[in-house]
């Protein structure tokens, strides 16, 4: 079993909700290693255990919607700085929890873990197009995302 694992999140007919699953497709198109898995998601919670068990290193992209960022701005998420960080749904369990309830359980989750959000304009619109002010800035979000992922995995 490939020890990384590219999780991409987000909502395929949600406008750009789907980054996630856009992005995460594309750079694992770019990694060129068998040691190396993609898994696309459209759920959040627990139901996500199952899917990132047994990996040592995660990668999850997803979208998030400040208001303060730039449309197309990448920022890494750490758990001290957003303790209650949610991923597609506001009323499930936090991703931080949904992993500590993993190892509850006896799973061997993830003890590398990498969390990147892009900034997006629109996660309200039934459309299974990005916008274009977000489509305009694909190549960078990848090109950013790509290169952590090198410094700190290959």
């Amino acid at each position: 079993m490939p020890e990384t694992l590219i999780l991409g999140l987000g909502n395929s007919i949600l406008s750009d909700d789907r980054i996630g699953l856009v992005v995460a497709k594309e750079i694992h198109s770019k990694i060129n290693s068998s040691d190396v898995d993609l898994k696309l998601a459209e759920i959040a919670g627990m139901d996500l255990i199952n899917r990132i068990k047994d990996y040592d290193n995660l990668i999850v992209i997803d979208s998030i919607k400040t208001g303060k960022l730039k449309i197309g701005e990448v920022v890494e998420i750490q758990e001290n700085k957003t303790g209650s960080f949610r991923m597609l749904s506001s009323h499930d369990i936090s991703f931080f929890e949904m992993l500590k309830m993993g190892k509850e359980l006896g799973y061997k989750m993830p003890e590398k873990i990498k969390i990147f959000g892009i900034e997006i304009k629109d996660n309200e619109t039934f459309s299974e197009k990005l916008t274009d002010e977000l489509k305009d800035k694909i190549s960078e979000i990848i090109n950013k995302i790509n290169g952590e992922i090198k410094k700190s995995y290959f």
